[in-house]
């Protein structure tokens, strides 16, 4: 008698792009359970090494000033490894999949938007005329040509203001005088020297009052697919900054005006939409587009949406089905790490242990233990060595 044993089914293979950041973690343990996941990292020690959902990981640092050669690096990569996808968790790999869009989807799935698209959602002057054109509310912004051109042209700005960078994250202030808008203008403009060179200067915003919304979105080709939004209860620092406790909630307003950004970008994959909502005219008010995967992704994959998840999907089978994001239930979510964090700066040490008692959905699971505990471990230890300064958060 001839014996047939069963072949075995090859499991699709994602490579994960920046997979050092805190909520590659989430996208880990979302893809690992029916796929083979890899992540691409510049550190080898990073809390997604640690997951049981993960495969393998590889160490190499993006070099975004070369965007050609890691596109070389990753096409020798893909022809190496065979991936089936690749995503990116952070806005350098989004930066370089979306550059070689073209080239790398002859290997393998990319569900990125053109690079064209790309540059105008991660360039926040582009991003804001885009969305006076199509008429999406936004704060009133000033585009100076140049640092000496800011006492010129803008010395009936009515304070307070943001000065932000044209691109990347972290780089803003708050002025409210002439004076501080000098000082933190001339300041940011020296933390991003390569963006002057291409005369990329620095914006001017009124100063929103309200609570910042978020609205997460997966599109294909400019229609929506699946979105999400949640509302910030503690934040690191508290003053703002990433969630650490956060509630979903539901607005069709959010919805529409996140929607229709993104469909005049005819935006493909993932992106969060930032906007404040205006204490004085309860309007929402465009703020800035993150062309990637966002920090508190684990709340919504708590509630259902699992992004990286259907991301895959529509990347594999070229459309999903869309995703009804309605939420069912209300669902509190807390970021362990940062939770505690949280406690710390507002003076009450042992704040986080209360949503742990009531049973609060979080990022610690019992079946993947080691990120989270990597993820505490980094907190305390940047608090010893002064990297992150708790007591002065707020």
């Amino acid at each position: 008698m001839k014996i047939f044993s069963p072949q075995k089914v090859r499991k699709t293979s994602v490579l994960v792009l920046d997979g050092d950041l805190r909520h590659a973690v989430d996208i880990v343990r979302s893809l690992g359970r029916s796929m083979n996941v890899t992540i691409l990292s510049k550190n080898y020690h990073v809390p997604a090494r640690y997951s049981r959902f993960l495969d393998s990981s590889i160490v190499h640092f993006i070099d975004r000033g070369n965007l050609e050669q890691e596109v070389d690096y990753l096409e020798e990569l893909i022809q190496k490894r065979a991936f089936d996808v690749i995503i990116s968790a952070g806005l350098d790999g989004n930066r370089v999949l979306s550059y070689g869009k073209e080239r790398i989807k002859k290997l393998a799935k990319v569900p990125v938007p053109s690079f064209e698209c790309f540059d105008i959602a991660e360039d926040k002057a582009k991003t804001i005329l885009l969305a006076q054109s199509i008429g999406v509310s936004v704060p009133t912004s000033y585009f100076p040509l140049s640092q000496d051109n800011l006492l010129h042209s803008f010395s009936n700005i009515k304070f307070p203001v943001v000065v932000k960078a044209r691109g990347g994250q972290g780089h803003y202030g708050f002025a409210n005088n002439l004076e501080q808008l000098q000082s933190i203008y001339a300041r940011i403009c020296n933390e991003v020297p390569d963006q002057i060179k291409e005369n990329a200067w620095p914006i001017i915003q009124e100063y929103i009052p309200g609570k910042i919304h978020g609205f997460y979105a997966l599109m294909n080709q400019g229609e929506l697919r699946a979105c999400f939004m949640h509302e910030r209860i503690h934040e690191v620092p508290p003053s703002g900054g990433p969630s650490s406790l956060a509630k979903n909630y539901y607005d069709e307003d959010l919805v529409k005006q996140g929607t229709a950004i993104l469909n005049a970008l005819k935006w493909h994959g993932v992106a969060m939409v930032e906007f404040k909502k205006d204490e004085r005219d309860g309007e929402y008010k465009l703020l800035e587009i993150n062309p990637k995967f966002w920090g508190s992704l684990g709340i919504s994959i708590a509630a259902g949406v699992d992004f990286p998840y259907i991301l895959v999907k529509m990347a594999l089978e070229g459309d999903i089905d869309v995703v009804n994001s309605t939420p069912e239930k209300n669902i509190l979510y807390q970021w362990l790490s940062m939770d505690m964090a949280h406690s710390w700066a507002v003076g009450k040490p042992w704040l986080w242990l209360g949503p742990v008692l009531r049973g609060v959905a979080n990022d610690f699971l019992f079946s993947d233990p080691l990120p989270t505990f990597v993820l505490i471990f980094r907190g305390i230890k940047d608090v010893l060595n002064g990297r992150r300064r708790i007591h002065n958060l707020s």
